[in-house]
């Protein structure tokens, strides 16, 4: 079994895992650091009494699907093959019978047999080791975890992390708000930090992102035809606390009320709680 370990930031720097408790994420590392070369922790409560981790921290692991636990006791790191790959001459194979219970899907994450299609998948055990790299090669690491997780055909991303493994097609979210919000500047690149906001609007909004650009092409206020602002734009829409306004209703448009003990109308006051 080797004895260094790897760690991707993919993973590790993504919102869904820094949102845990840091007892949480010390468990995770120290149970990653304490893996079989599959992934597989046979002792995990040993480990959680070693690094004073609490049965709490084990379960929010479980519940965030960042490790996967059998009626055995034995768990597995979910993004074990993401985080490392191991040569073959120093790859020891688990000898856990666990490991014919999940196989390896798209994105390079386990899943369990039951939970997912068993199109192009291998079990564990199946697995062909010829091409497995060294835990030494950190820029071959690197450049394999971009091709898997960031880049992928025609910009079809692996939203790692989520429970259904649902892909999320950047190229088409732009082009879509493109195609809606034509009030607005349109969108020509796709940045990282475009990328990271579309994935966690595609969480908040359930992948319903056209009912969103139409609700935000529909604001007199966020296209400038109100006439008192004009700075909004896709990463202006796409921010998490802009776009939570915008999804509770802020920059609706209100009809003007009357008010008719005095005879005179107002408006709400769209400006209040912009966030730049």
């Amino acid at each position: 079994m080797a004895e260094r370990r790897m760690f991707a930031k993919t993973i590790i720097d993504s919102d869904m895992f820094l949102d845990m408790p840091v007892t949480a994420q010390l468990l995770y590392f120290h149970l990653s650091m304490r893996a079989d070369d599959d992934g597989f922790i046979n002792k995990p409560k040993t480990i959680m009494r070693m690094c004073s981790a609490k049965e709490d921290d084990m379960n929010i692991l479980i519940a965030k699907q960042f490790v996967i636990p059998f009626e055995s006791g034995i768990v597995v790191i979910k993004h074990w093959k993401i985080h490392n790959y191991i040569q073959k001459d120093r790859y020891k194979p688990s000898s856990f019978e666990e490991k014919n219970k999940v196989v390896c899907g798209e994105g390079m994450i386990y899943r369990l047999v039951d939970d997912l299609d068993t199109k192009c998948i291998q079990t564990v055990s199946n697995m062909d080791t010829d091409g497995i790299q060294s835990v030494d090669e950190m820029d071959t690491q690197v450049r394999l975890g971009k091709d898997r997780l960031e880049l992928g055909k025609d910009n079809t991303l692996l939203s790692v992390g989520t429970d259904t493994g649902e892909q999320i097609n950047y190229k088409k979210v732009a082009n879509l708000f493109n195609e809606i919000c034509k009030s607005l500047p349109k969108v020509k690149n796709l940045s990282e930090n475009r990328k990271r906001n579309i994935k966690n609007a595609n969480e908040k909004l359930n992948g319903d992102f056209e009912s969103f650009f139409k609700k935000v092409e529909s604001s007199d206020f966020l296209t400038g035809r109100k006439g008192n602002w004009s700075g909004a734009c896709f990463d202006w829409v796409m921010k998490p606390q802009n776009l939570i306004k915008i999804m509770e209703g802020n920059y609706d448009n209100k009809k003007q009320q009357d008010r008719t003990n005095t005879g005179t109308g107002y408006y709400i006051d769209y400006s209040e709680g912009i966030d730049e």
